[in-house]
């Protein structure tokens, strides 16, 4: 068997942004400690499982580029105990604990389309332009060798964005299409429409954490995701991941929970307020 090739577990969360008031090492530091806390939940064992976090960065940010500029040196981030590990693709970046404990990165963005709509690129360091057409975002996001991915989001897929939603999970030409979900959705929102319609056609649902930009938020990265089992290349992880996404028979579990009616609430006029 291939020594770079191993059988795992991996938690994941599909959906975080790191926002201008977080602190990276923070991020990080809660990701472990969220992966463990879910991990010991689900009865994983510490050396069974890999915990995954997919980046979708918006606008210009370059966080995954900043990232992957200080593994060339093997430069840790100041004042904290993670250093940064290349792997053999573009895309993907291990993080090391000093205690030994390790998080995979991989890369992705967020794209708004001329619809209005938001896009997920993920699993590909490739930056795609705002204001394309639905159809040509995704089919740029699949020509970089991205997953495109669909997100809920609070009052985004209402209107004419909720009949273009409808009609591309209707669409059978749409090919590796996937749709999101996220910890925002409060916990009295159950199963949006589009969502039961996707689980209907047997396309998958990738949940995330899509943290908000209060410091607040900066912890909640790795809480809520999903863990998926198959075999993993620790030199193209990254690869790795799309390939288990992309298989019929891949079973994805999702765990977390929904936010609170309260918090959510309160979240949504601290980000009114502040706009």
């Amino acid at each position: 068997m291939n020594n770079k090739l191993l059988s795992t577990a991996m938690l994941v969360d599909a959906h975080v942004h790191i926002h201008e008031c977080f602190s990276i090492s923070e991020v990080l530091d809660s990701a472990l400690q969220n992966f463990q806390s879910v991990a010991q939940k689900i009865k994983i064992s510490s050396s069974q499982y890999f915990g995954t976090l997919i980046l979708t960065e918006i606008g210009e940010s370059t966080w995954f580029k900043k990232m992957n500029e200080r593994s060339n040196n093997e430069q840790s981030l100041e004042g904290s105990h993670w250093i940064f590990q290349k792997t053999h693709e573009p895309e993907s970046l291990y993080a090391n604990h000093t205690s030994g404990k390790k998080l995979l990165l991989l890369a992705g963005h967020q794209v708004v389309t001329q619809e209005n709509i938001e896009v997920l690129s993920i699993i590909s360091s490739q930056f795609i332009n705002n204001g394309l057409r639905i159809s040509d975002t995704i089919q740029a996001i699949q020509a970089a060798k991205g997953i495109p991915v669909l997100p809920w989001g609070f009052g985004k897929w209402l209107g004419n964005r909720g009949k273009i939603i409808h009609q591309l999970i209707q669409a059978s030409e749409v090919d590796n299409l996937l749709l999101g979900d996220n910890s925002n959705r409060p916990s009295f929102w159950i199963n949006p429409i589009y969502l039961k319609q996707a689980q209907k056609q047997a396309i998958k649902i990738l949940p995330g954490t899509d943290p908000l930009p209060l410091k607040t938020e900066m912890s909640r990265p790795g809480s809520f995701g999903f863990h998926i089992k198959g075999d993993l290349h620790l030199e193209y992880p990254g690869a790795s991941l799309k390939q288990m996404l992309l298989d019929s028979n891949t079973t994805i579990t999702p765990y977390g929970a929904l936010e609170n009616p309260f918090q959510f609430l309160r979240n949504q006029l601290k980000i009114r307020y502040a706009r």
